[in-house]
């Protein structure tokens, strides 16, 4: 079951001035300044008003913004766009105008995006792999139909990823449409998931058990030639290979749960004589009779973190953004 992340707040105790030592030094001033032979004023208790002691208090520090990440209290200053806020920690640079900023520390870099009609009705977070072992998250909210809100922090490296994410993400809380904090209760954060290849075989790991993704992935790229118009399956031999299997995607708050989704490179025998260069809609590489396409086929599994519920598959040609690949997940 997913439960939302929330941050806990401790904060040092101040101590107190004590007022007892400057109730002493105030009796010693009487007895100097008072003459010893003055007969003093008999005592009416029912008159006098009671005596009140005033401690002075020390003038309180302006300390600005803090944002609490893990154990540390980070500061802050707050950026302001045309109705819109974020916290940016001191020290970095902010570049940008009204509808969106980049900020960094010259290695670690969040980009917050203001965009129009959004593609996708609704928030969702998404974990991603980039380039070269790296990876990334993004925030995406659909706002009442008429503009949506991006923050994407990476790709980067396992180092600046490790020391960065946490403070990444509590500084995308922090955003503010208005007066609404479009971020503040976002769903549980996604990460790539548990996965190896084994024995020439990619294994998800589950709480229950390991899902062999191999089975499933053979099944979408045949469902996906099938929906090949008659033109294009005359341009191929219908035998395929795949290539290799690699996670692509991580989504939370489409679903009840977990939607990972892994990426198939896959290769097609083309016919003889066939001008299969100008199908499938896309650039490819044809060599030795097998039409390699950039876009490779998508494989979404939809699991409680227990076990694997359903199955979609997706042509990766068809993908343009984060924001449009959810409501192909979502449909």
């Amino acid at each position: 079951m997913l439960t939302k992340l929330k941050g806990l707040s401790t904060r040092a105790k101040a101590a107190l001035g004590s007022g007892l030592a400057l109730l002493v030094a105030a009796g010693v001033g009487l007895g100097v300044w008072q003459p010893w032979n003055q007969q003093p004023e008999p005592e009416d208790k029912t008159d006098a008003p009671p005596q009140q002691v005033t401690t002075p208090q020390e003038p309180k520090e302006d300390k600005g913004l803090r944002l609490k990440v893990g154990s540390q209290q980070v500061p802050c200053t707050l950026y302001e766009g045309d109705g819109w806020s974020i916290y940016v920690p001191d020290g970095w640079t902010v570049t940008g105008g009204p509808d969106g900023v980049s900020m960094s520390d010259g290695t670690s870099k969040l980009d917050v995006v203001r965009g129009g009609q959004p593609a996708y009705e609704g928030a969702f977070v998404c974990a991603w792999a980039g380039g070269n072992g790296t990876k990334a998250r993004t925030f995406y909210a659909g706002v009442g139909g008429s503009e949506s809100w991006t923050a994407a922090f990476g790709p980067f490296d396992q180092e600046i990823w490790d020391r960065d994410e946490k403070l990444a993400t509590a500084l995308t809380r922090t955003l503010k449409a208005g007066s609404e904090e479009i971020f503040a209760d976002s769903f549980v954060l996604p990460s790539e998931p548990d996965w190896q290849m084994l024995e020439g075989m990619t294994v998800l790991f589950l709480d229950k058990d390991g899902y062999i993704v191999d089975e499933r992935i053979q099944t979408a790229v045949e469902d996906y030639m099938l929906s090949w118009t008659d033109e294009t399956k005359a341009a191929f031999t219908g035998q395929y290979r795949v290539n290799g299997i690699s996670w692509a995607y991580t989504f939370t708050g489409i679903a009840d749960g977990y939607i990972d989704v892994f990426r198939a490179d896959v290769s097609y025998e083309t016919a003889e004589g066939a001008a299969a260069e100008s199908l499938l809609g896309r650039p490819m590489e044809i060599r030795d009779g097998w039409a390699q396409p950039k876009d490779g086929v998508l494989l979404a599994l939809y699991h409680d973190g227990g076990s694997v519920e359903k199955t979609k598959w997706l042509d990766e040609g068809t993908v343009r953004s984060l924001p449009e690949l959810a409501a192909m997940l979502k449909a």
